[in-house]
């Protein structure tokens, strides 16, 4: 009777190790030194875990037709026998929520949505396809670089060179596009006669080129700071975008504003709105303040 009870305590304690290991597994990838860890503080039955052990249990899984991958010495779950069918509009909407999370203007918000994404991507079948690392909001920092380079090529009709990882085009014209989040660049190559486009998140510098354009034509967005008070209470409107955000700030692209309209608006909001690019922009609102100055210290 003894040993009887020492082997049901075995295959109960096997069991559990195999159940938690899948839950754990299922909640982000993980190493053998993690699973380890994890099971010595969760696991009420047994205290250590050699690797072998370990190494047995994903087999285990293995066996139970649950696919695993391995990448940088760690282990993650790709799919599972238990498929989830949803339609196309459902994929659809998948995406369409991740968008507006990331319109949103928590960080952690966005970040729980593509938790869930990453849990539930191997219950689905193998023709479904999200990827939830795309789109991606990129550096404030680096679009403010890229930008103010655009603004100033504007302002004075310069061509311009693109440089990525691996290759660089320089643009005789070119105009700014918004889709989903990414800016994208397209201009005109003179030396083949060909058009080009390329997203801001490919490009490492664009650097202004002395030679004048034949015909630049940008249509240049506006990106405005909000910070203070305004960040929580800020309402995009439609012809605006979210860029990056933050704590303490929100940085906006705006497209299509009359400028007038837009400069009056940005008043309203006192020192809680910037004008980042570009710079002609706030030259122009600079000297719409000085002229309400004057205009005031006159009455």
């Amino acid at each position: 009777m003894n040993n009887e009870k020492d082997i049901n305590t075995k295959i109960v304690a096997s069991g559990y190790r195999i159940l938690k290991s899948l839950l754990l597994l299922l909640e982000k990838p993980k190493s053998i030194k993690e699973l380890q860890e994890a099971l010595k503080l969760k696991n009420p039955v047994e205290q250590n875990f050699t690797d072998e052990t370990i190494l047995k249990i994903i087999h285990t899984l293995k066996s139970c037709n649950i696919k695993i991958d391995s990448h940088k010495r760690k282990y993650k779950i790709t799919k599972l026998p238990w498929n989830i069918d949803l339609s196309e509009s459902s994929i659809e909407t998948l995406f369409n929520l991740k968008n507006f999370a990331q319109t949103l203007q928590h960080k952690e918000i966005y970040q729980d949505y593509t938790d869930f994404l990453q849990k539930i991507l191997p219950f689905l079948k193998e023709t479904y396809y999200i990827d939830p690392s795309e789109p991606e909001i990129i550096s404030y920092k680096k679009v403010e670089k890229l930008m103010n380079n655009l603004s100033f090529a504007k302002e004075n009709n310069y061509k311009i060179k693109v440089e990525t990882n691996d290759n660089s085009f320089i643009y005789d014209s070119f105009t700014l596009h918004f889709h989903k989040n990414t800016t994208y660049i397209k201009g005109y190559i003179n030396s083949n006669h060909s058009h080009h486009t390329i997203s801001i998140k490919e490009i490492k510098s664009i650097k202004c080129l002395p030679q004048k354009s034949s015909g630049l034509c940008m249509p240049m967005n506006i990106l405005l700071e909000i910070s203070g008070p305004l960040k929580n209470a800020y309402s995009i409107k439609p012809n605006e975008t979210l860029v990056d955000f933050d704590e303490e700030k929100l940085i906006i692209s705006n497209k299509g504003e009359d400028r007038k309209t837009l400069l009056k608006r940005i008043l309203k909001y006192q020192k809680n709105c910037k004008i980042s690019t570009p710079h002609a922009l706030k030259a122009e609102y600079v000297k719409m303040l000085k002229d309400i100055l004057t205009k005031y210290k006159e009455m």
